[in-house]
């Protein structure tokens, strides 16, 4: 169940087709514009990078773009000089079709979208046929027929084949977008015949104001902090500022902090937090804190880092060990939701791992 907070955040959060606004990610642009602007645009782009740095809003942008410098539309065409960021005016009848979904030049192959026929979150080879038959179709308001798959990773492999053989004879003006959170695991003959472009975390102040964007009453000190956790992905700072991520992270830290005391109390009052059927998102937050949390505390340890979160927690434990452990905890975390496991027994049976009990 999403809390009041989480549900009045996606209410003001825009989809990456809607969103006017990019920030950082300036060799992507560059790279973008530059292929336009020189008449040197490949038939298909590979967008890689972690999740939530931007990948889809960039791609939504640069299509914007390319449509509006060649819609018939606008009567401005020709008149302007292209803006190198990419932007076009939020007024454009281009910007309003891409945005609302509507523009008969573009077809979106997503996951769990309303026109996808899987039900299991994957993407099937009759969603990929569909890309065919509307490749097949003469442009109605541009030049250009335009596929975006997000994200190709969803693709199972009946469906990856299925593209890569339009991808090998695309027909003219044809123009394909794969979106991608973990590129070395497609295809490599998908990935030969694509433009690529690597994106990393943002990162810094660009990512600051990314997330503040989407949540304007965050403080500078945690919007700082959450994409300190996210690792420069405001997306993934987003997913834990609604699901309670600083609050999880702080209490995390502080049993750290105690031991070898076990505070089973603190323990028990964190189990509560993320136990049960209404709590799933919190139980997830909860994972990918703690994991962060003990690679934070191995690196400090291997004196590969100095996190000063970490650096209060004396653990007469070395980096051996801890590996050992880590490997030992995510073991327990994958048979705490395949069997089923009282997360509260799992939380003690962790720090106790920590506390050398």
């Amino acid at each position: 169940m999403k809390s009041k907070k989480a549900k009045q955040t996606e209410q003001a959060i825009s989809r990456p087709c809607e969103n006017p606004n990019f920030f950082g990610h300036e060799d992507a642009l560059q790279t973008m514009f530059a292929a336009h602007r020189d008449g040197n645009m490949p038939g298909a782009w590979l967008i890689s990078g972690p999740r939530g740095i931007g990948k889809a809003t960039l791609v939504y942008r640069f299509i914007k773009f390319i449509l509006y410098n060649s819609a018939k539309s606008e009567g401005f065409f020709g008149q302007s000089i292209p803006n190198a960021d990419l932007s076009i005016p939020a007024t454009s009848p281009v910007f309003s079709k891409v945005s609302i979904g509507s523009h008969p030049d573009i077809l979106v192959l997503e996951a769990g979208s309303e026109n996808s026929k899987s039900t299991s979150g994957d993407i099937l080879v009759d969603d990929a046929r569909r890309v065919g038959s509307f490749l097949h179709l003469t442009a109605s308001e541009t030049p250009y027929r335009i596929v975006i798959i997000d994200s190709i990773d969803d693709m199972n492999t009946n469906a990856a084949n299925s593209i890569l053989k339009l991808l090998e004879e695309p027909p003219q003006n044809a123009m394909f977008f794969l979106i991608s959170h973990a590129s070395g695991r497609l295809l490599p003959t998908i990935k030969s015949r694509c433009r690529q472009i690597k994106m990393r975390g943002l990162g810094g102040n660009n990512a600051i104001k990314v997330l503040q964007s989407i949540v304007p009453d965050i403080t500078d000190a945690e919007a700082t902090k959450l994409i300190e956790l996210a690792s420069g992905s405001p997306g993934c700072a987003y997913d834990l500022y609604i699901n309670k991520g600083l609050e999880i992270y702080a209490n995390i830290i502080n049993i750290f902090s105690n031991l070898p005391r076990m505070s089973i109390q603190e323990i028990q009052k964190l189990g509560d937090s993320i136990s049960g059927k209404n709590n799933e998102e919190y139980w997830r937050v909860t994972k990918i804190l703690l994991n962060k949390i003990i690679v934070d505390i191995t690196k400090n340890a291997a004196q590969l880092n100095n996190k000063s979160d970490i650096s209060g927690i004396k653990l007469a434990i070395g980096v051996e060990k801890l590996v050992d452990i880590w490997e030992e905890i995510n073991n327990l975390l994958e048979d705490a939701d395949n069997l089923h496991l009282d997360r509260k027994a799992v939380l003690v049976k962790i720090f106790a791992l920590f506390a050398g009990k």
